[in-house]
């Protein structure tokens, strides 16, 4: 995979590797010198509990925690989405409505997602 901005040449002429897992990502990480990769926050916070010995990138000098990405002030996240094929109807409905629901934020929390504002 080659990134670009639109209407611009590509940033560099080699491939970026995806890795398929978390798992093989930090591998990559740890085993090839100056490479960077993403993870989702709370995979990164596990990692770095038990002693990756792995880091964010800061920017702006803004470091990567819940309460910078809940702000906007770390620009670089993803957001969880629950999507249907149209109006949701029937379980699905019943699902979703669970998801945004009190319980279903706790859950959301509690699995290391930040919740819908």
């Amino acid at each position: 995979m080659l990134y670009s901005l639109k209407g611009k040449g590509a940033w560099s002429e080699t491939a970026a590797a995806s890795p398929e897992t978390d798992d093989l990502a930090l591998a990559l990480l740890q085993k090839t010198a100056g490479s960077i990769t993403f993870f989702p926050l709370q995979i990164f916070n596990n990692y770095q509990t038990s002693g990756k010995g792995i880091k964010t990138l800061n920017f702006n000098g803004v470091k990567a925690s819940k309460e910078t990405i809940s702000n906007g002030t770390y620009f670089i996240h993803r957001r969880l989405n629950v999507m249907t094929d149209g109006k949701p109807a029937g379980a699905t409905k019943t699902f979703v409505d669970f998801m945004l629901s009190g319980q279903g934020q706790h859950l959301v929390i509690d699995a290391g997602f930040l919740p819908i504002q």
